[in-house]
């Protein structure tokens, strides 16, 4: 029984690290108009007027409509959770290739054929990775997935992941890049010499805030921002313990 597909917010707690294996995103398009014109949830003249707005506008315009009217918002669930179920079901995928659910997202290790339902709704391939890792001891848990030289970070919001560009994002671009080279000896040189600048106080002092979905610096006693701060005010074992030393399992 495939019970996992009951849940709107999942992360496989069996799959920690992937390497050089396809992982695809499919993310149900215009999800909730979509289900909203398949179903017929608001009158046609509502759904007709929608459809001529850009979607920022027509994504407003719903909100207000869900506030008003609160069984809106709850059909359009049931009949999310009820089509998630059948593209689980018709692409036969099994727990063991479900990473992630993200509502009306799924990020599985399969190409998909069954993607349309109705005249409305379509799973699109939105992303495509070949490699991913899980990091266990930040809470709540933070996933990285990587392909094409480029890495999606989900449980960080992008307003947060900014100030990572240069610390930890850097970091893990290249070292998924090493990893999926399977060249040990530079995979290895790679992650000795961040940690030894790390610890050594030499990187961008971003490379020191906690990369999680706070994002700031710690100063031993409490989380904090400043102006223009110096590594001396830093207290740098999060990054350290939470995740550097414990991805040498993926590594060595």
């Amino acid at each position: 029984m495939k019970e996992f597909f009951q849940h709107d917010n999942y992360i496989n707690p069996n799959i920690r690290f992937i390497r050089n294996e396809y992982i695809v995103e499919y993310d149900m398009k215009e999800a909730g108009f979509s289900i909203i014109k398949e179903f017929n949830l608001l009158p046609i003249s509502d759904i007709q007027r929608l459809q001529l707005m850009d979607n920022k506008k027509r994504h407003i315009e719903i909100g207000k409509m869900e506030r008003k009217d609160k069984t809106i918002s709850t059909n359009k669930l049931i009949h999310l959770r009820e089509i998630r179920k059948q593209f689980i079901f018709d692409n036969d995928i099994s727990e063991h290739e479900v990473i992630s659910i993200k509502k009306d997202a799924l990020l599985v290790r399969k190409y998909c054929d069954k993607c349309s339902y109705g005249d409305n709704i379509y799973f699109r391939n939105k992303n495509t990775y070949t490699s991913y890792m899980r990091l266990t001891d930040v809470k709540p848990a933070i996933e990285l997935y990587y392909g094409s030289n480029k890495l999606d970070v989900k449980g960080i919001s992008d307003d947060k992941l900014i100030y990572h560009q240069h610390g930890m994002l850097a970091f893990f671009n290249g070292l998924f890049k090493f990893l999926e080279e399977s060249n040990d000896n530079k995979l290895y040189k790679y992650y000795n010499t961040f940690i030894d600048n790390y610890k050594n106080l030499q990187l961008n002092i971003d490379a020191y805030r906690q990369f999680d979905s706070i994002s700031m610096l710690n100063k031993g006693d409490g989380l904090f921002e400043l102006n223009s701060p110096t590594i001396d005010d830093v207290d740098i074992s999060y990054n350290l313990m939470k995740i550097l030393i414990p991805i040498t399992k993926y590594i060595i």
